[in-house]
């Protein structure tokens, strides 16, 4: 069992988290959901939503955000409300998504951006919740990490793990920043700070927020 001061630091990092989660999507779906709303060829898959379960982390996120939560009963919900929910507004989840499915996005959506520069930014953003998840803390990733069930990580690691995702929400302010600028020619002499996060490592984290 956890002391009562461990366990606000988890349900500060979850909501933290939640948080984070939300912004980076709220951000994305304003480039994508013009393209993605008249969309007649859904590019999810139900299969994708597999990685709810195969990540600790996002399956805490659910756990906690829902004391009725049943893997059984949210397996039948994904299949029951899949296509018509995909059409509707684009997913099933607010917040606790595959992470995986943050990371696509289509020609239809790419020729839809204003620039080369500003592809290069929705595409980082779009690995931006992956890039987290994959940050090692003590022995295990992020994504590996069951707070739920005293997964036997300290203090120090979850004020790590809440640090990490302060500076993510960072990046995901800077990046929206840029998007949201109506001309981007300025900021040319960025372009090369911001280097597509590919290792999914702390260091791709941090590299991104100390170059902006």
């Amino acid at each position: 069992m956890y002391s009562n001061k461990t366990n606000n630091l988890i349900s500060l990092a979850f909501d933290e988290y939640i948080d984070l989660e939300k912004k980076v999507i709220k951000n994305i779906k304003r480039h994508c959901y013009p393209i993605c709303s008249s969309c007649s060829d859904i590019c999810c898959n139900i299969y994708s939503c597999n990685e709810i379960f195969k990540s600790k982390w996002v399956k805490n996120i659910h756990v906690y955000s829902n004391n009725d939560f049943n893997s059984t009963k949210l397996k039948r919900t994904i299949k029951s409300h899949f296509k018509s929910k995909i059409q509707k507004d684009g997913c099933l989840f607010d917040f606790g998504r595959p992470p995986s499915c943050l990371l696509f996005f289509c020609n239809k959506i790419k020729h839809n951006m204003k620039s080369k520069f500003a592809n290069y930014l929705l595409a980082h953003l779009g690995y931006l919740i992956p890039s987290l998840l994959e940050i090692r803390v003590g022995r295990k990733k992020i994504t590996n990490i069951d707070l739920i069930k005293n997964d036997g990580i300290n203090i120090d690691e979850i004020v790590l793990i809440r640090h990490h995702i302060k500076k993510a929400k960072m990046i995901n302010s800077k990046i929206n920043t840029y998007l949201n600028k109506s001309k981007d020619s300025r900021y040319k002499t960025i372009f090369k700070t911001f280097e597509l996060i590919e290792s999914h490592s702390e260091l791709s984290i941090q590299g991104t927020i100390e170059s902006l």
